[in-house]
């Protein structure tokens, strides 16, 4: 994603040889493309129509269409199996935060969560399972806790998994890694997928982020913030063989910082 004229604009860039090409163009903003898991489309937010609305096209930027009717959307994620979008949003005139499920097509537009999610980055993302059936969101509890809730697409089902955020499944959908907030640092913990058996995974004083699972479940990389040293590090579930990997910079507020190559 690029600025353009002013505005922010999607942009495919090849890995090899091509020029980056502008798949969005004027009017208004066109921000956080996310791929659809057969890469045929992108979803993105718009601001052709004046308030930020979900919209869908080719991946060579043609055929485009929206999704949603009324709000103001921040973020979309596809579900893995391609079936369903999440959005978050607030709703019309207000500013609290709802996570909605919806078919590709507009269709069977579902609200999942029951309060506020909250307005941080790296905080409203919602977290879909493996199989696509249940989505993981954060909200808020309070003045200043943060609880992690799992609900079944339909919406029919809720069940709180634990206090803290950066919800992240593992490949096989057995466990959770997410981060739990403590007075001075936030450590990373491992749970099941019910919420039971929880875990410290990182050890010592700093500030853990952006639990990350390999591919194959074998690693789980995060940000380690250890006085002024910020890196990415990587774990094995089990706590055992932590490796910085390099140090890194930038905007926390930018997510995600790193991603790991598909198997």
């Amino acid at each position: 994603m690029y600025e353009f004229q002013g505005s922010r604009q999607v942009w495919l860039i090849p890995r090899i040889g091509a020029a980056a090409r502008a798949l969005t163009s004027l009017p208004g903003d066109n921000t956080s493309p996310a791929w659809s898991p057969d890469g045929r489309r992108l979803a993105f937010i718009s601001t052709r129509d004046g308030s930020p609305q979900v919209f869908l096209m080719n991946t060579d930027g043609r055929g485009v269409r929206r999704v949603t009717r009324g709000g103001a959307y921040r973020t979309v994620t596809w579900s893995p199996d391609g079936r369903h979008l999440a959005i978050v949003g607030a709703r019309d005139g207000g500013e609290d935060l709802d996570l909605h499920v919806i078919r590709p097509d507009g269709s069977g537009r579902r609200r999942i969560n029951s309060a506020s999610l909250l307005p941080r980055p790296g905080m409203m993302h919602p977290a879909w399972s493996p199989d696509g059936r249940h989505v993981a969101y954060v909200s808020r509890v309070g003045r200043a806790e943060q609880e992690i809730t799992v609900a079944s697409v339909d919406g029919r089902l809720r069940r709180r998994l634990s206090t803290g955020y950066a919800p992240a499944w593992s490949p096989d959908g057995r466990y959770f890694a997410l981060v739990v907030p403590r007075v001075g640092d936030a450590q990373i913990y491992i749970a099941k997928a019910d919420g039971t058996g929880s875990r410290r995974l990182t050890r010592g004083g700093g500030i853990f982020l952006l639990p990350t699972w390999a591919p194959d479940g074998s690693a789980i990389a995060f940000i380690a913030i250890r006085g002024g040293d910020l890196a990415v590090t990587v774990v094995r579930p089990d706590g055992s063989g932590e490796r910085r990997l390099l140090s890194t910079t930038g905007d926390l507020t930018g997510l995600p910082l790193f991603a790991w190559q598909p198997r």
